[in-house]
């Protein structure tokens, strides 16, 4: 009898504990989902918020649940004593690295930069997300052992995993509605971290959760403090990072960057276009003849659209900006001007449900070269683009490559092709990558030469199939040899 009490209290933890452990479980699960939704945010800067991003973060998050578990179920073989401290040392491990990664996940992400679009992602998730996700997936397993007796070991592992997947869920969701939009990427991980050393105090850890949550309360203090004088604007959330940024030779010029992109200038008490693409495009509109309607797809800064207004106030000027926070930013820093029809929402879903014709829609959606939203250059949206031009309508695109030279370029002409007669492209001002203007109609246009591009280099877009990242890339590696070929000569 005494040798099975013994036995007893060794395998079966107290009912508080098991409570806790619960707890711990679910707020594990759900830190970790904060943190692999927040990372492709994080990445983006530096590398852009592409597909190879979010294979990063999904597939590296995943194998490090993997290790966690395993080893986890190694360790589940101590005694109770010692594998109760071991899963909340753990626990607090991991939160720890989460902590760590909303302090200084931004500036690791700048120095890794030089990786490139596909390998740096891979290094910065194995940095930034694999350690907390595999140290937190070691307390499951653990905790089955410390809760469990021989018969119902099963029961014990589905209600653990039952809530560990619960709080993933519920990580996803309050993620994504909630705390990248609302705190940005450092508040979501740090909530993340506070949620899982809340736990520690009714598993009477209150030392490690104490210090545990102050130090979440400090590190906020700390990523919210004083920024530079220069930066009126800086927010994360579900669509960007978004930064306006006064100019420090300048004072009067206002620039907005979103992610990593410089996406418009804007001179205080000027409706001038800030940036060379934008002047060019304006200058294309010019040259169009009985312009009455236009839409841009992408607000940005909304230069062009001010200029325009400004211009030909008679002009009726829709605008599709997919972010309310950089529709705020324009009222707010950038001097938006009244009289702009603004609709907040997805450029493809606003197009395909204005009823109006236009005789011009310009794609400034694009996000510099390495975010391009891939269905807003296939095929199928360009049927419904030519569906809402005039007769004589013209579609323009801005896009960043090489003329004659670029796989984006030569992919987007050549599905442009399948659907209007003619496609012109703008002149290049300089030789290299630059912003180039693709013009589209079934109508001939007066504006550029007739775009020729490389079969061999280019491919149909479609919604089934548009590849936009891996042709980024393509062009980046072209770029780096022909760069490195001039050196030699």
């Amino acid at each position: 009898m005494i040798s099975e009490r013994v036995q007893k209290q060794d395998t079966v933890a107290p009912r508080t504990a098991v409570t806790a452990m619960m707890a711990l479980v679910f707020a594990l699960g759900m830190q970790t989902m904060i943190v692999e939704l927040a990372l492709p945010r994080l990445l983006a800067p530096a590398f852009g918020n592409t597909l190879f991003c979010w294979t990063a973060a999904i597939s590296e998050v995943l194998a490090a649940l993997a290790l966690g578990y395993h080893f986890g179920g190694i360790l589940s073989s101590k005694k109770v004593a010692s594998r109760d401290r071991l899963l909340w040392r753990l626990a607090a491990i991991s939160s720890g690295w989460v902590i760590l990664s909303a302090i200084g996940g931004d500036k690791i992400v700048h120095r890794l930069s030089g990786f490139g679009m596909i390998t740096g992602p891979l290094v910065g998730t194995l940095l930034l997300a694999v350690p907390p996700a595999a140290f937190g997936a070691a307390v499951l397993p653990i905790c089955v052992g410390v809760m469990s007796q021989s018969r119902e070991s099963g029961r014990t592992a589905g209600r653990l995993y039952a809530f560990s997947t619960v709080g993933s869920v519920m990580g996803v969701l309050i993620t994504g509605y909630l705390l990248l939009p609302v705190l940005g990427i450092a508040g979501a991980l740090l909530t993340g971290a506070a949620c899982v050393f809340v736990t520690f105090i009714p598993a009477r850890h209150f030392v490690f959760g104490i210090i545990g949550f102050s130090v979440v309360i400090a590190s906020a203090t700390f990523v919210e403090g004083p920024r530079a004088d220069n930066i009126l604007m800086d927010k994360s959330n579900g669509y960007h990072r978004i930064r306006v940024v006064t100019s420090e030779k300048f004072p009067d010029l206002r620039l907005l960057y979103l992610d990593s992109s410089l996406e418009g200038a804007v001179k205080l008490s000027s409706t001038n276009p800030g940036l060379g693409y934008q002047r060019d495009g304006v200058r294309i509109v010019a040259q169009l003849p009985n312009i009455e309607r236009c839409l841009f797809l992408g607000g940005g800064s909304f230069s062009m659209p001010r200029f325009l207004k400004a211009k030909y106030p008679d002009l009726t000027i829709d605008v599709a900006e997919i972010d309310p926070d950089v529709l705020d930013a324009a009222k707010t820093f950038l001097e938006l001007s009244p009289g702009l029809n603004i609709f907040v929402g997805d450029a493809r879903r606003v197009l395909a449900s204005r009823p109006e014709k236009y005789d011009l829609i310009m794609n400034d959606a694009f996000h510099g070269l390495r975010k391009i939203p891939f269905h807003l250059v296939t095929r199928q949206f360009h049927q419904i683009v030519a569906d809402k031009l005039t007769p004589k309508g013209i579609y323009a695109i801005n896009v960043i490559g090489r003329a004659q030279q670029s796989r984006l370029l030569s992919s987007m002409i050549q599905t442009l092709e399948q659907d209007f007669k003619w496609v012109n492209i703008a002149e290049a001002v300089k030789e290299g990558p630059q912003n180039l203007w693709i013009l589209a109609s079934n109508h001939p246009i007066p504006v550029g030469g007739a775009a020729s591009t490389d079969p061999g280099k280019g491919t149909i877009l479609t919604d089934n199939h548009a590849p936009v990242e891996f042709l980024v890339v393509a062009d980046l590696m072209e770029e780096k040899t022909i760069r490195r070929n001039k050196l030699r000569e």
